[in-house]
Order: structure tokens, then C-alpha cells, then sequence
């Protein structure tokens, strides 16, 4: 599944692993999810990680910047989606993104963003997000079961066909 995550949500994944978005970390690390970067929203990145706010030293801030961008695809923005608008002009690079790498979902907590509807864009929380990946799980694990299940049966039927009836049932 491609996306792009903004910031924010970025940061928190990586600033507090241990938080409510820590999964996202995961679930870009296992391959799950893949997501989309650009050089701008790089640089935005890596300014954000480097607010006094966050205390984070030179070598902490590549530790975490080695926990994300190996994980990433790099695409490179054209003019072609030059035209999109959002409320903050700032927020334009993510819509870009998402536009040009053909990401499935945008993932933002930003209302900005929630509020813009382009078309090829799926916007949504990272809430949504791991509720779809939540959905998609179970639903391989259930036909993996069902497979399993018909595969099982396939070769009992297949056995008792070759071996006969069996044996040491008297039929009364």
C-alpha cells in the first residue's frame, strides 16, 4: 500500500515510538505500508525534527531519520499537479505527492488536508489507516483459513478415493 504521511504524523511516529502511532513505524519497517517521499517534504522533516521543542540532538535526529527514509520511495514532484490548492499553501507538496506517486491514501491529522477533496487523493487519519490495515489483515487471515480448509478436504476426499473406504467400519 503506497502513502504519503505527513509531518506531523510522521514525527510522532518516530519522536514517540511508544505512543498512539508507534504502529505506523512498524507498519512501514514490515513493509506493509510503503511510504512516499519527496525532497520537499524531506526538508520539511528533517527542519521539524530539529524544533527546540523536541530536544533532539544531531545524532538522535539521524538515528531517526535512518528509522524512516530506507523504508521510503522517492518520487520526484513534476509541474503536472503544479495547479493544486489547499487553505495552507505549505500542505500543496503533500497533494503533489500523493497525485504523482499514485499513493492509495494521504495520511494527515491536519483539518487542511481532511477538508480537501482531489481528485486521485484519498485523504484520511492515520486512525482509518490502521482501521483499513486492521480489516485487510483479517480478511487474509480469514482466506488463508479458507484455503487451508478446501486444500484439507481436497486431499482427504483425494486419499479416500485412491485408498477406498475406511477400513475397520463394519456398516451395519
Amino acid at each position: 500500500m503506497r502513502i504519503v504521511i505527513d509531518t506531523n504524523v510522521v514525527v510522532s511516529a518516530l519522536v514517540f515510538s511508544g505512543g498512539h502511532l508507534g504502529w505506523l513505524r512498524t507498519a512501514w519497517q514490515t513493509g506493509l505500508v510503503k511510504p512516499l517521499v519527496s525532497k520537499p517534504v524531506v526538508g520539511e522533516l528533517i527542519d521539524v525534527l530539529k524544533y527546540p521543542k523536541f530536544d533532539i540532538d544531531a545524532d538522535e535526529r539521524e538515528q531517526m531519520l535512518a528509522e524512516y527514509l530506507p523504508y521510503c520511495e522517492v518520487v520526484t514532484p513534476s509541474r503536472k499537479h503544479s495547479g493544486l490548492k489547499c487553505r495552507d499553501p505549505e500542505d500543496v507538496k503533500f497533494l503533489q505527492l500523493a497525485a504523482e506517486g499514485c499513493a492509495d491514501f494521504l495520511v494527515t491529522g491536519d483539518s487542511d488536508l481532511l477538508s480537501v477533496a482531489v481528485q486521485g487523493v484519498v485523504v484520511i487519519t492515520p486512525g482509518d489507516l490502521r482501521d483499513r490495515l486492521t480489516r485487510s489483515a483479517h480478511e487474509q487471515r480469514s482466506e488463508r483459513y479458507r484455503v487451508a480448509a478446501a486444500r484439507r478436504y481436497h486431499r482427504r476426499q483425494s486419499l479416500e478415493m485412491s485408498l477406498g473406504p475406511p477400513r475397520g467400519k463394519e456398516m451395519l
